[in-house]
């Protein structure tokens, strides 16, 4: 097994992460039209003033092979911020290398040391392979939440609709 590094984002990986996360859009199978991240919204929205996310990225031979993007949210009844994992990849050859349980032993230790409560993220129905590994590392599965999302556009719309 090759070696690899796994380390903080930085904005100069910009452009490997845009392709990245194209990559798991369309492993996922979102919709063309729905996978609009640039580089520039990952410079923006993760190295500008005001980030949103933070990211670790696996690097082996000079290439980033993997990421996970996560932010942190607060768990009102716990009174403890939360770290939510909104994507975790890893390019198809570099799977199973344990790539995937270090990130999630390193974005562990950074919720334990930012006083987090847990770990959470999403996994789509049909992902087995997925869903087997998070259960290998522990991960518990809730039936009783759906999620829920309203896009721009309806904020939008629901808003013309109020005059506001």
């Amino acid at each position: 097994m090759k070696s690899f590094e796994i380390r903080y984002a930085t904005i100069e990986d910009s452009s490997a992460l845009s392709s990245l996360i194209k990559d798991l859009a369309i492993y996922e199978q979102h919709p063309a039209d729905d996978i609009n991240i640039t580089p520039e919204a990952i410079a923006k929205y993760g190295f500008g003033e005001d980030p949103c996310f933070e990211c670790l990225v696996c690097v082996c031979d000079d290439d980033i092979v993997a990421y996970a993007l996560y932010s942190f949210r607060f768990c009102a009844c716990r009174g403890a911020p939360v770290i939510y994992v909104e994507d975790m990849f890893i390019v198809p050859r570099y799977r199973n290398s344990r790539i995937a349980r270090q990130l999630v032993i390193r974005i562990g230790q950074i919720a334990l040391n930012r006083g987090c409560c847990y770990l959470e993220w999403a996994v789509t129905q049909w992902n087995k392979f997925a869903q087997h590994f998070y259960k290998s590392i522990g991960a518990d599965f809730r039936d009783d939440l759906l999620v829920c999302r309203i896009t721009a556009d309806k904020i939008k719309s629901q808003l013309k609709s109020r005059g506001l």
